[in-house]
């Protein structure tokens, strides 16, 4: 059956993925469990789980010394804001950011959510990559 689900109330379960976002895709997991497992999960088992998932690349943090580097993608305006956010939230003193957008993306609405952003970049190094689809035979 269809069902809407609602985000995890702020601080309900400790998530390994950070961001606000989060919470909505961690309610989501939460409710595709109980349904494909039913009784064979516990609550237990799903917080753990919740707790030790990470993702590399996706709100990740790195610290080499006295520099914090952040690490997180976005395809859409949508999760271009939930980056920005998740950034500001971090108070970081100096900000640089690398971009890269592929051909197949909405630049200019990424770009216009991220100078609209209340995050103020010291850097910003714009690169294009080529990433070719995998052909199978």
């Amino acid at each position: 059956p269809l069902s809407v689900v609602a985000p995890l109330e702020p601080g309900s379960t400790k998530l390994g993925m950070k961001g606000d976002h989060q919470r909505h895709n961690a309610a989501l997991a939460i409710a595709l469990c109980k349904s494909a497992l039913g009784d064979k999960i516990n609550d237990d088992i799903i917080s753990s789980g919740l707790e030790a998932c990470s993702m590399s690349g996706r709100a990740q943090i790195v610290e080499k010394g006295n520099i914090l580097f952040c690490f997180d993608g976005a395809h859409t305006p949508k999760s271009m804001q939930a980056c920005i956010n998740w950034f500001a939230s971090l108070n970081a003193k100096t900000c640089s950011l690398i971009f890269n957008c592929q051909h197949t993306k909405a630049t200019k609405e990424l770009m216009e959510t991220l100078f609209n952003s209340p995050v103020a970049f010291d850097t910003i190094v714009f690169t294009s990559g080529s990433s070719k689809k995998p052909t199978f035979m």
